[in-house]
């Protein structure tokens, strides 16, 4: 296989930046005049560090993130603050997560998950919108959610005793659920204690 072809395949494959294109030219062929080379196959470092952010910004990854990673492929640190700068308004765009993590919220809902939880989980994968997932969050019910687990654990947990009791709002307590509504839940289906 040729040397043109080699290297194609290579930026295809890595989109590297140009100081590890050049690594990986130095070691194929040491008589080659790397300079002169890149020039003429157009080979523009730019274009691979808009390819890698694409794909981070595909996987949600953010600000922080994405510098790092890109640092660490070996681009020069004033074309990844541009690069960044350039794509913060796709990084930071609520309209184009919202329905995406209204889906994800209705999807963890119905798993059973509380509302807290599915706020921490949200709230740490998408650190540039709590405030909206929280608005969001605010919106939905998760009496289904609690419904759901309670019935699970009233089958584990004999709640006519004091202990199994105590178990039993421990363990959905650590679900995210608060106190009351797991009172309120117990006095609906008629499981509750007086002494409580």
């Amino acid at each position: 296989m040729n040397l043109l072809l080699r290297i194609h395949n290579y930026i295809n494959r890595y989109a590297p930046s140009e100081n590890k294109l050049r690594q990986y030219l130095s070691r194929k062929n040491h008589t080659l005049n790397i300079t002169s080379f890149l020039n003429e196959i157009w080979y523009d470092e730019s274009i691979m560090c808009d390819l890698w952010i694409a794909s981070f910004l595909a996987t949600h990854k953010w600000e922080r993130e994405i510098r790092e990673k890109l640092l660490k492929k070996g681009f020069w640190k004033w074309l990844v603050e541009k690069k960044i700068i350039e794509s913060l308004s796709q990084i930071q765009d609520w309209d184009n997560y919202k329905w995406e993590i209204n889906a994800k919220i209705d999807s963890l809902l119905e798993k059973g998950k509380s509302k807290k939880m599915i706020e921490l989980l949200l709230c740490e994968k998408y650190l540039y919108f709590r405030d909206e997932i929280r608005l969001l969050i605010e919106w939905k019910d998760d009496d289904a959610s609690l419904e759901k687990e309670a019935k699970r654990y009233l089958e584990k947990y004999d709640i006519s005793d004091f202990k199994e009791k105590m178990k039993f709002y421990a363990a959905l307590q650590r679900k995210g659920f608060s106190y009351k509504k797991i009172w309120y839940f117990l006095d609906k289906v008629g499981e509750k204690n007086t002494t409580l």
